[in-house]
């Protein structure tokens, strides 16, 4: 089997550091490394405009340059490549801050050797490529909305329009949810370790992604849900059921996001039996209460409660957010339609 050959661009100012790395590389065996040696940020970015390579090998030691202020230039440049730092210092804090400025990886100069090298550039090769497919897939999915949403406000006769939120859906289902799903499982599948273990800090930017690309699948997912439910095909299996029971599981699948932004919950249950399709109801409660909590405050509450009406059954969810102006009460039923979201969108929630 012939060795894949990778192409590194190392920025390093140190020519004994430089050679060092070659020496490592030169005992890999399932890879062929060619490693290209400048000693300048401004070097490095001229190489760029001149060749193709695989990763970038960054010191933080320039004479041109110091820090993480390399890495802003070198993205710019070239921003479909993964950066692995590296530096003399062992610091957590420069570390993570180096990732989230946009580097893949961050190597300790006196604790490299053959193993870490080359796990660490194969990961930051992968994880770039997987947050370039999710950036792709972003980028395309915003632009066929924004199209598909002109088209719709344009379209004059119902039929016209019934015909293209039809394409539209097979979009998101065919197009969209397929390689979601794959990207999806392939996180998953790093996730777990058996592909190699992460360092801790490749760990948290690889957790950020499974969360975003969850998000996404949800996305994709809500979308169909609404277009069998408007079309009339969506399927409700209605049987006796207990209120409070359902309350509980909708309270236990969104314990993990109301930590995460430091809301609490406060449930007020009544066993009352009630007929109702319970997949529906716990659907419906979750997105109230995942609703609820993006747009509440930290340290504040999101009530669920349930209560006897007569003949019916009343669930409420209440929120301390900033509510929604009486103007837009109507509107925010509408398809599409949104009240602003710059308290969510503070919080990386979309």
């Amino acid at each position: 089997m012939v060795a894949s050959l990778v192409k590194i661009l190392l920025i390093e100012d140190s020519l004994a550091e430089a050679r060092f790395l070659q020496e490592v590389l030169n005992g890999a065996k399932l890879e062929q490394f060619s490693l290209v040696h400048v000693k300048r940020l401004g070097e490095a970015l001229n190489q760029l405009q001149q060749d193709d390579f695989d990763v970038i090998l960054l010191d933080l030691t320039l004479p041109d340059s110091q820090g993480l202020q390399s890495l802003h230039p070198l993205i710019q440049c070239a921003p479909s490549l993964p950066i692995v730092v590296l530096t003399n210092t062992n610091d957590d804090q420069l570390a993570i801050e180096s990732l989230r400025k946009g580097a893949q990886d961050y190597l300790v100069k006196r604790q490299v050797n053959l193993e870490l090298l080359v796990r660490s550039l194969r990961y930051a090769i992968e994880r770039k490529q997987i947050s370039e497919a999710l950036r792709e897939a972003n980028e395309t999915l915003e632009i066929r909305v924004a199209e598909r949403t002109a088209q719709l406000t344009k379209a004059h006769e119902l039929l016209e329009v019934e015909r293209m939120k039809d394409e539209f859906i097979s979009i998101v289902s065919h197009e969209l949810r397929t390689p979601l799903t794959s990207i999806h499982a392939s996180l998953r599948l790093l996730s777990t370790g058996q592909v190699g273990q992460l360092s801790e800090q490749g760990q948290q930017i690889l957790d950020i992604a499974v969360t975003n690309t969850d998000r996404l699948v949800r996305l994709a997912n809500d979308i169909l849900d609404l277009e069998r439910i408007e079309s009339g095909k969506s399927v409700t299996i209605q049987k006796t059921c207990d209120a409070a029971e359902l309350i509980v599981q909708a309270v236990e699948t969104m314990k993990a996001m109301a930590a995460k932004h430091r809301v609490t919950l406060s449930v007020t249950t009544a066993s009352i039996s009630i007929w109702a399709d319970p997949d529906k109801v716990v659907q419906i409660l979750t997105n109230l209460l995942s609703n609820g909590i993006k747009f509440s405050p930290p340290q504040s509450k999101v009530w669920l409660a349930v209560e006897a009406k007569g003949k019916e059954v009343l669930f409420t969810v209440k929120d301390q957010g900033r509510g929604i102006p009486a103007e837009k009460l109507e509107s925010v039923f509408e398809r599409f339609q949104q009240v602003d979201v710059s308290d969510s969108r503070s919080k990386g929630e979309c």
